[in-house]
C-alpha cells in the first residue's frame, strides 16, 4: 500500500512449513493477530496430501481475510555439522515448503531464512499462541511463535520491496 493508511493495515500470512506440524500466523502490521492456525499430521497421512492440505488452508485464509505478503520459512540444506542423519522429517518439511512456495499466489512471497523463529521469551508473543500450561515455550504451538515472527519479517521484506 501507499501513504500511513495503506502501511497500517499490511497484513502478512507467516507460514512455518513443518513435516509434522505447520503453523500459519495471519499478522498485522499492528502487531495483532488476526488469525492462527496449527496444521498437525495424521501419522498415516501421506506427506503429498498433507502439503496439498496446507496450501488449501492457505486459500481459505485468503477468503476471509486480507492477504498482502506471504512469508515463508525456508529451508536449511543439512551438513555434517547438524548431526543430521535421518533426512526423513527435513525431506517431508521440503514438500510441505514447495506446496506453498512453488503455488502462484497473487501476492509476493518473501522466504524468510530458519533461524531461531518463535524461540524469543513466551512474554514477547500475544496470548493466543501460548498454550493454557505452557510454561517453558515448547508446546506445538511454538510453530505459531515461529510463524510470528516470520509475519515480522515479511512485514519488513515487504516495507523494504516498496
Amino acid at each position: 500500500g501507499s501513504g500511513l493508511l495503506g502501511m497500517s493495515d499490511l497484513t502478512v500470512l507467516g507460514v512455518d512449513p513443518g513435516g509434522k506440524w505447520t503453523g500459519m500466523v495471519l499478522r498485522a502490521h499492528t502487531g495483532d493477530v488476526i488469525v492462527n492456525v496449527l496444521g498437525i499430521r495424521d501419522d498415516d497421512e501421506p506427506i503429498h496430501e498433507y502439503g496439498a492440505a496446507m496450501r488449501e488452508t492457505l486459500f481459505e485464509l485468503g477468503d476471509g481475510h486480507q492477504i498482502d505478503a506471504i512469508a515463508l520459512e525456508g529451508l536449511t540444506e543439512p551438513n555434517p555439522h547438524m548431526g543430521m542423519i535421518n533426512v526423513g522429517g527435513l525431506l517431508d518439511t521440503a514438500v510441505v515448503y514447495g506446496a506453498i512456495g512453488a503455488w502462484p499466489w497473487p501476492v509476493p512471497v518473501y522466504i524468510v531464512e530458519p533461524g531461531g523463529h518463535g524461540s524469543a521469551p513466551l512474554a514477547a508473543y500475544p496470548g493466543e499462541l501460548i498454550g493454557e500450561r505452557e510454561k517453558k515455550g515448547t508446546g506445538v504451538l511454538k510453530h505459531c511463535r515461529s510463524a510470528w515472527d516470520i509475519a515480522g519479517v515479511g512485514c519488513v521484506m515487504h516495507r523494504a520491496a516498496g
